[in-house]
């Protein structure tokens, strides 16, 4: 049987954990692979087939952070069936 307390993480464990992110998101930013602008955010998701529908940037009192709406195209070709005329001839 577990007990609650084995769940709880040490402070030492918290400030390891505060660390690794705070070191993670500074990766981020200083390679430049964080979106700076919404035209950046519609470009990237544009060569990808998306329909970008809504781009806003939210935060709270501690963070900050992109929300973005995305359509898919649809990528099915349908070539019209032609209603008129030979559509197989056997005699080819």
């Amino acid at each position: 049987m577990r007990h609650e307390g084995q769940f709880r993480k040490t402070n030492k464990e918290k400030l390891r954990l505060k660390r690794a992110v705070f070191l993670h998101h500074k990766h981020l930013k200083d390679n430049r692979l964080l979106f700076e602008t919404q035209d950046q955010i519609k470009a990237y998701f544009d060569e990808g087939g998306f329909d970008t529908t809504r781009v806003e940037i939210k935060s709270n009192q501690s963070d900050k952070w992109w929300e973005v709406d995305l359509v898919k195209s649809s990528t099915i070709v349908r070539k019209p069936f032609p209603l008129a005329g030979v559509v197989f001839d056997g005699d080819k």
